[in-house]
């Protein structure tokens, strides 16, 4: 296991009637499988749904006010015009973000009520939404049938925080396509192991039928979506859904 040191971000801190003190975070960790970062600021995404979130600092009673800025490769630092001049500690970046293929940056400012800027923090590792957003849960229907199960599955969705706001990706058409793990168990049997299977598909709406199952049995699914693009990705799956096989068919039973 080596040791590496991971530039994380740059910090500048304003202080009235004081020179500009500027210090540059550096973190090195032990490195096994997961590198730690300790920056203030931090992009949640999921499903090409994005929100920054930040901490707030206790160097002033004064009030504190945040603006949030963001960039990508090919345009400089841009103000968020809902988050321009904010008193939470969190701003929607879902539409600001939207070229899954472009590579972006933000900062946050801290400043007083009157204006005067008190810290300013950047992180300069650049976030690609289409490798680093995480798939949530599918959407998964299922119905039994005579020894088998119908299961449908539409992709994963971004569900904005804000009403107003509607993300137009769709993940198959971002990813081309996308790869559902299905796991099957018989309800209340804790014993035998899950039967796990693998589905590939292009289509928005995936229609499946597992079949040879036994009749009159209580089976229950879980599946979750993954792309080769972001299998780096922790998998979040959907919730159990179940369903009753049907007795044997009338040729089966003769």
């Amino acid at each position: 296991m080596k040791t590496q040191c991971l530039l994380v971000c740059k910090m500048h801190f304003f202080l009235p009637g004081m020179a500009t003190v500027s210090g540059l975070l550096q973190l090195c960790v032990l490195v096994s499988f997961v590198m730690v970062s300790h920056s203030q600021i931090k992009l949640i995404s999921e499903n090409l749904c994005h929100s920054l979130t930040w901490e707030a600092r206790n160097q002033t009673t004064i009030p504190m006010h945040y603006r949030v800025q963001y960039k990508s490769e090919r345009l400089p630092w841009i103000n968020h015009k809902e988050c321009f001049d904010t008193i939470h500690l969190s701003c929607d970046l879902t539409e600001e973000l939207r070229d899954p293929k472009q590579y972006y940056c933000f900062r946050v400012q801290g400043f007083t009520e009157n204006g005067t800027l008190l810290w300013e923090e950047e992180d300069y590792r650049y976030f690609l939404p289409v490798k680093s957003t995480i798939l949530g849960p599918p959407t998964v229907h299922v119905a039994g049938c005579d020894r088998c199960l119908v299961i449908a599955i539409q992709p994963p969705v971004c569900q904005p925080k804000s009403p107003d706001k509607r993300t137009s990706h769709s993940l198959v058409q971002v990813y081309h396509e996308l790869t559902y793990e299905v796991t099957l168990i018989k309800a209340g049997i804790m014993n035998e192991a899950p039967e796990i299977l693998e589905f590939a598909t292009v289509e928005e709406n995936f229609t499946t039928t597992i079949q040879q199952l036994l009749p009159r049995t209580n089976y229950c699914i879980s599946v979750n979506a993954s792309a080769t693009v972001n299998l780096g990705q922790p998998a979040k799956p959907s919730p159990w859904k179940c369903a009753v096989t049907g007795p044997l068919s009338e040729q089966e039973q003769e």
